[in-house]
């Protein structure tokens, strides 16, 4: 630093070699860099109207600069000026010009629907038209999910798949380990809970007497709740017992689980290799989904390897390309929480033969 400040000869020699190593390089242009040029004007017009409070004015310069930011080189960037733009339109309204209300709320919808994969946007446009509600939930769960799985991946490195392979088959041998022992149901649950971990869904088990086994959550309003009756005995029926604490498992969530909302969306699960009810269980069966044993080991090897493909292409956290392609696979290979609770209500306790 202080031949740097002082700059006589010696920092003559240092920048001469940092001019040849630049004359060795060839310059490239961003890409977008003159579609950024042309709106450079527009943003500044916009940054004006914003320090005089003319937000009317505000919104018309972000409409001029999004008319410059067309094309997936700069989807992110219009995607921002989206946001900046419903932003003005929203301030504007709150001051009193109500039509800009409608224009706040059209605006945060493109933002959010330009890039795919970003949580605080859908937020934003839920702000929008009430029949949407229930695609817009399924759209912040899956991208809470995303960024989860990305958090995951991050954990384990993107130079180097040791830790990664480790826990992978640490998660598949604990899911194998269904004998009828008390150290076997641990280890599955073990194996259950950290698939979920894996998969970027917020994970919990708790040890106490009648508790839920592991639990799967996206966002705030969704939470998947498990009871594991691991066994090799598939010639069983599965009784009233097992059915019973289940029953109680959405209301043990309700009451632990601070993070979720009340109204939250809960779905109570067994997962057994038993394909028959006893008649004493049938009764309690009510909203119970029924995951088979031997369906659910199956699917978290798919999951698994799918969650490998994406690793193999994994940027860094926050690349809205790689959310979009991880959150497409998500919902084609059925690990998103939408196709995950149709799946689950689609498969219910209730409908499994009486026997015994």
């Amino acid at each position: 630093m202080q031949i740097f400040l002082t700059h006589k000869e010696e920092w003559n020699e240092a920048e001469k070699d940092i001019i040849d190593s630049r004359d060795k390089l060839e310059q490239f242009k961003l890409p977008g860099i003159d579609k950024l040029q042309a709106s450079v004007a527009h943003e500044v017009r916009y940054q004006e109207a914003l320090w005089s409070g003319n937000f009317e004015k505000a919104v018309e310069e972000c409409h001029s600069v999004l008319s410059s930011l067309s094309g997936d080189d700069v989807k992110g960037y219009r995607a921002f000026w989206y946001y900046l733009a419903g932003s003005a339109a929203w301030i504007a309204a709150k001051r009193g010009i109500a039509s800009m209300e409608g224009v706040a709320r059209e605006l945060f919808k493109r933002a959010a629907s330009t890039t795919e994969g970003v949580s605080w946007l859908y937020q934003l446009s839920k702000l929008n038209l009430e029949e949407n509600q229930e695609n817009q939930a399924d759209k912040l769960r899956l991208t809470s999910v995303i960024e989860g799985l990305e958090s995951q991946l991050s954990l384990y490195g993107n130079f180097n798949d040791k830790k990664f392979e480790a826990e992978v088959k640490a998660i598949l041998v604990n899911l194998q380990r269904v004998k009828d022992t008390n150290e076997d149901s641990k280890a599955f649950e073990n194996g259950h809970e950290r698939l979920g971990r894996l998969l970027g869904y917020q994970a919990g088990n708790s040890n106490g007497d009648a508790d839920p086994d592991p639990w799967w959550i996206a966002y705030d309003d969704f939470c998947i709740v498990f009871e594991d009756h691991s066994t090799n005995n598939h010639g069983n029926s599965l009784g009233a017992g097992k059915v019973r604490q289940a029953t109680s498992h959405p209301n043990w969530i309700k009451q632990n689980i601070s993070s979720l909302r009340q109204d939250s969306e809960i779905i109570p699960v067994v997962v057994t290799p038993c394909k028959s009810i006893t008649n004493g269980a049938k009764p309690h069966t009510q909203d119970l989904c029924y995951w088979n044993q031997q369906d659910f080991q199956t699917w978290a090897e798919k999951a698994i390897t799918v969650v490998r493909e994406l690793k193999r292409s994994f940027p860094g956290e926050a690349n809205l390309e790689w959310r979009k392609r991880a959150m497409q696979a998500y919902q084609d290979n059925g690990l998103d929480p939408a196709s995950l609770a149709k799946n689950l209500r689609d498969h219910k306790l209730a409908n499994l033969p009486i026997s015994g």
